[in-house]
């Protein structure tokens, strides 16, 4: 990549986003789409922190750890890497939700044991 495209991608991040600048290529419509991803998927599952069964909870991390991977995808397009590095983290960490409550789906029907604790 040449120092002028470089430089021109950096000035295209760096200014300010007007709502007419929304479009299918612009870093806002990235985190419009899965910012929406995830609330919609959340408020769909009715999830509770504390009351959440660990099913439920497994389903709504996968569709933050959906969500996730497609912004880094689409940050990956736009070449903002900090943004790619950013949601690949997040979509790094609800997986571990994910595989933690389908573990303790495993152990509340008796075919995994539970994990001791360190």
């Amino acid at each position: 990549m040449s120092i002028g495209t470089q430089l021109d991608q950096q000035r295209r991040l760096s200014e300010p986003h007007r709502i007419d600048q929304a479009g299918p290529d612009s870093a806002v419509s990235t985190n419009v789409l899965t910012n929406r991803l995830q609330r919609t998927g959340v408020q769909l599952m009715g999830l509770d922190e504390d009351e959440t069964p660990p099913g439920r909870m497994a389903s709504a991390m996968a569709i933050a750890v959906a969500a996730d991977t497609l912004s880094a995808h689409l940050h990956f397009e736009n070449s903002d890497v900090d943004g790619v590095r950013k949601g690949l983290g997040r979509a790094e960490a609800a997986l571990i939700e994910v595989l933690q409550n389908i573990h303790d789906l495993r152990v509340a029907i008796g075919d995994a044991e539970e994990e001791p604790d360190e």
